[in-house]
């Protein structure tokens, strides 16, 4: 039975049928996350949300941080906010998945307050938490925030990692200052 004759996906009979139990592990459910994050359908996604629930898999870390980043990249930073304050079990991942939301819905200082946030919850950075607040630092006029978090990363001997050198590159290079690009290599 396909999804548009079911007529309705709430539909217990019909979600039983187009999710049998067997299918219901958590890698399933995370690969269903990221596909519709990646296709931005949310609908479905939320018919997997409730079937975590209903399946009681959605405490598990990995789950909860793939529903986190399901409903941050889909726009729904009010259900992203909810999902990450209920969660059991807060690391960096789930942090750097939140500070990614907050940064793609336009929301830097709340990306930054939960950056600081971390230390209290004794969640250590790394280099993709730093990426991403580099990144957003290159999206605003947030030069001075940037500088700090760049020295952070020399400290942490982060800058050798690609991921976390192409964020300082592009951030200096968006305020036209070539001296402090060049130096990051």
């Amino acid at each position: 039975m396909g999804m548009e004759s079911s007529g309705n996906l709430g539909n217990s009979n019909a979600t039983d049928e187009l999710l049998g139990e067997s299918m219901m592990d958590e890698q399933y459910i995370i690969d269903q996350f990221r596909y519709c994050s990646s296709e931005g359908i949310i609908e479905l996604g939320e018919l997997y949300h409730a079937l975590t629930i209903k399946t009681n898999i959605w405490f598990n870390k990995f789950v909860a941080t793939a529903l986190l980043n399901m409903y941050a990249k889909c726009g729904k930073i009010e259900s992203t906010e909810m999902i990450f304050d209920r969660m059991s079990c807060t690391d960096v991942a789930s942090c750097n998945s939140m500070i990614s939301g907050y940064v793609s819905n336009e929301m830097l200082s709340e990306a930054f307050a939960l950056f600081v946030k971390m230390s209290n919850l004794d969640i250590v950075p790394n280099h993709y938490t730093y990426s991403i607040l580099l990144s957003a630092c290159g999206s605003c006029i947030a030069v001075q925030v940037g500088k700090q978090l760049h020295a952070q990363i020399v400290k942490l001997k982060f800058i050798s990692l690609t991921v976390v050198c192409n964020s300082a590159l592009t951030m200096y290079i968006k305020f036209s200052m070539i001296e402090e690009a060049e130096k990051t290599w």
